[in-house]
């Protein structure tokens, strides 16, 4: 895990080098609707909401290069025994490629996109019976593939986000989220 996180370490200085002197800087701040995907997480947690912030990077007429940082809250679930909660918090670099685009502020029309990074997660247990509530907390390689659709400042998506942890690969849940892009500066 250590060399995973220097690894990942080194490649979000390289992103934030790279927007030093890329073409176009662009913010853009979400909210995010989460469902969960696997019968492991469904027995914790119900859909719920977040929020995320996105800087992305120009590296030519229809790639970006992006870092996404997200904090995801879920519905409790009651059973008669035990109350679930679950969050995730994933930090993540990766690359998004427009299929055609102009130029223009904002590069917009359908796009691709890849993100690799790390995920810590939280889930708490609150015990009926008197037991002491328990945490548990775990970090591990995240992956999301994603599709979306960028109109004007406006962007929505959709991400299968999976998660490599010592319990295993899993697809925890799917991310929908709608943004609103701004330009942070233009270089020439």
């Amino acid at each position: 895990m250590r060399a995973f996180l220097n690894l990942f370490c080194s490649f979000a200085l390289m992103f934030l080098a790279t927007v030093a002197v890329g073409q176009k800087t662009l913010i853009s701040v979400g909210g995010n609707f989460v469902v969960p995907a696997t019968y492991g997480i469904k027995r914790v947690a119900g859909s719920g909401f977040g929020g995320s912030l996105r800087l992305e990077t120009s590296f030519g007429k229809h790639t970006y290069g992006m870092a996404t940082v997200e904090y995801l809250k879920f519905a409790e679930k009651t059973s008669s025994q035990q109350t679930a909660s679950f969050t995730a918090v994933p930090i993540q670099v990766g690359i998004k490629y427009y299929a055609a685009t102009k130029e223009e502020r904002v590069a917009k029309g359908f796009f691709i996109s890849a993100e690799v990074g790390i995920m810590p997660t939280t889930t708490n247990f609150k015990y009926e019976s008197g037991n002491p509530d328990f945490t548990y907390k775990e970090s591990g390689l995240s992956v999301a593939p994603g599709l979306g659709y960028q109109l004007g400042g406006v962007e929505a998506s959709l991400r299968p986000q999976f998660n490599l942890t010592a319990s295993g690969y899993n697809v925890y849940y799917l991310n929908f989220r709608l943004a609103y892009t701004l330009l942070k500066k233009n270089k020439t």
